[in-house]
């Protein structure tokens, strides 16, 4: 069953204040903040190796991987890597780089979720996508913008509007709860994918879910 550590973690942490927060943390190891009963998101700040990015952001679109596979978590590596080749990313160190970075990022993940399967979604996104504000249909959600402007996100006051929204830093880990989380805890964290204005602005986003016995997927 997906975050079944978290329904004890949880359960030990209960107050009464009816908050979400999102935390904000430089590790790894600062990804189990999401257990905390009242943070709804974690944001780790991190910063990608020298020359990854601007490698990332020279790329020709179409040498971007695009593309959505559900595996178990050992399986990541080599699917991940077909993706790339199918696209025809350049092969060399900074690619290296990104495949390392993608499968730690998903082990991390599978360390909140202790799940059989995940979920990886790749999106080039050169449009507005996604514009309104909402909680994902999931347990828990991770989403990073390797290339270009990072989700948005905001707290929904008493009349459920949007207050300040926030942009999460290029590079950034975000993890979200969503509608599934094991414990019914107040939250009012949404988010979005952010306006594009510039015809020449490319998003490169992954996503990674994970999966339970209730999802219709075919592995």
């Amino acid at each position: 069953m997906i975050l079944d550590n978290a329904k004890e973690i949880i359960k030990k942490n209960i107050v009464g204040s009816a908050t979400a927060k999102v935390a904000f943390v430089d590790d790894k190891e600062g990804l189990a903040r999401l257990f905390d009963v009242n943070t709804a998101g974690v944001i780790w700040r991190r910063r990608m190796q020298e020359g990854l990015q601007s490698w990332l952001r020279a790329l020709p679109v179409d040498q971007l991987p695009t593309g959505r596979i559900v595996l178990p978590i050992s399986k990541i590596r080599s699917a991940v890597t077909e993706l790339m080749n199918i696209s025809e990313m350049p092969d060399g160190a900074e690619r290296r780089l990104l495949l390392d970075d993608i499968c730690m990022l998903a082990h991390e993940f599978n360390k909140l979720c202790t799940s059989h399967y995940l979920r990886l979604r790749f999106d080039v996104i050169t449009t507005n996508k996604c514009p309104k504000f909402h909680i994902d249909h999931v347990a828990a959600r991770l989403l990073c913008t390797y290339r270009g402007v990072g989700t948005e996100y905001s707290f929904l006051d008493d009349q459920k509007k949007p207050t300040d929204i926030c942009p999460t830093p290029e590079c950034a880990a975000i993890v979200l709860r969503g509608t599934k989380w094991p414990i019914d805890c107040f939250n009012n964290l949404v988010h979005r994918s952010p306006e594009i204005y510039g015809e020449n602005e490319t998003r490169l986003l992954l996503v990674i879910d994970s999966v339970d016995e209730d999802d219709n997927e075919e592995f």
